[in-house]
């Protein structure tokens, strides 16, 4: 733990970290009863429903399906097969300065996540919560930077909202993963992506 902290101090972001939450665009979660609904994220996270005809087979732990017309037999051999990518929502969290801490303003879009999960919509899926970091500082300081703060939503979902450690999966990705590689420093690349996992 020391190391970690020795590396955690000399880089300095702004002074509360504003981190995304997946891939489409920032939904403004700025503090309890903005913004953000509840209803939002379930429908961003909530699996479409395949058209008539369609059935879908699934790829185990990856959130993936393969859609087949009804006709089709066991493979998606002959064509008509096609991969869908796994829901995701975007939405803003706030760490303390240079820190893994959540401010009020994170801990409020997290109960707004947590209610969600916990929906009758989403309680059977499993969901990754992969942290992310721009390209500012050591790149062993932002892999680690963004596995604690993957793990402290993971904790947060888990004591807060009663979710089961095995519907969570966190990961840090550093600064591998840019989601706008043309501004490296850009505040859009510290984030942490939600994305379902298909059913538990």
């Amino acid at each position: 733990m020391n190391r970690i902290v020795e590396l955690l101090r000399p880089l300095s972001f702004a002074a509360a970290a504003v981190v995304t939450v997946a891939m489409a665009g920032p939904v403004a979660a700025q503090g309890t009863g903005s913004g953000l609904q509840v209803e939002e994220v379930i429908r961003s996270l909530k699996p479409a429903a395949p058209p008539p005809g369609v059935r879908t087979r699934g790829i185990p732990g990856r959130g993936i399906s393969v859609e087949m017309p009804a006709s089709a037999g066991a493979s998606a051999e002959g064509g008509g097969a096609s991969i869908e990518a796994p829901p995701s929502i975007d939405l803003s969290i706030e760490f303390d300065f240079n820190s893994h801490t959540l401010t009020d303003k994170g801990e409020a879009a997290l109960n707004v996540l947590g209610e969600a999960l916990t929906s009758n919509d989403l309680q059977d899926y499993r969901f990754m919560i992969a942290g992310h970091t721009d390209a500012t500082g050591g790149e062993e300081y932002n892999q680690i930077l963004s596995e604690l703060r993957a793990r402290t939503v993971k904790d947060f979902l888990t004591e807060q909202h009663k979710i089961g450690a095995s519907r969570l999966v966190a990961r840090g990705f550093g600064e591998s993963r840019l989601l706008d590689p043309a501004k490296p420093d850009a505040a859009v690349n510290r984030r942490v992506q939600v994305t379902n996992l298909g059913e538990n």
